[in-house]
């Protein structure tokens, strides 16, 4: 299986997981397998990955910087355009928008966003690939647009968190909580 990896689960990584990864087992691991091809990275999320506080993420994993050409996928078909305008929308969050709504501007957006490119990536060949990803099928932020778990849900993709990738990674590390200088004296 392929592994399309979201903003949230690579910041996740860095942040909750590598500073205790003393040997850098679970670095390397990720670094294999992004050189493998099974972690794929595409450039929506890299280009996330790259602003603001997520810099963290390319500061820290610094192979990703190596990215394997990928090109954004656009979308051919009516039924596609249909099934992202019935089925991915928050219904409650196009309610408040109302009549001020503009449907084919927001979801252009949608479709150029790393979310839409994970799920149309994986739905190119669902037995292939799947989605790893934070994100909660339930707290949508009034966003007008459906959480990646939730719609993943409704086309039957895998989407799995970053502790179930680990689990099935079975990467055997060492944690060590790194000192804090603190005198407990």
């Amino acid at each position: 299986m392929n592994y399309l990896i979201d903003t949230c689960s690579l910041v996740n990584l860095v942040r909750y997981y590598l500073p205790f990864d003393a040997e850098k087992k679970l670095y390397d691991c990720f670094k294999k397998q992004y050189e493998r091809q099974e972690f794929i990275l595409l450039p929506e999320v890299y280009k996330e990955c790259s602003w603001g506080s997520q810099k963290v993420v390319t500061n820290s994993l610094d192979f990703l910087k190596e990215l394997k050409n990928t090109t954004p996928l656009s979308i051919d078909s009516q039924k596609t355009h249909n099934r992202i305008k019935q089925n991915w929308v928050n219904s409650q969050a196009r309610k408040k928008l109302g009549e001020k709504f503009n449907t084919e501007n927001e979801k252009k957006k949608f479709i150029a966003s790393a979310d839409c490119q994970l799920i149309l990536s994986a739905m190119k060949d669902k037995a292939k690939f799947a989605i790893v990803t934070d994100e909660t099928a339930h707290s949508n932020d009034g966003k007008l647009f459906k959480k990646i778990p939730a719609i993943c849900n409704t086309e039957s993709i895998t989407c799995i968190t970053l502790p179930e990738l680990l689990k099935k990674l079975e990467v055997h590390m060492d944690f060590s909580i790194p000192s804090l200088g603190m005198n407990t004296n």
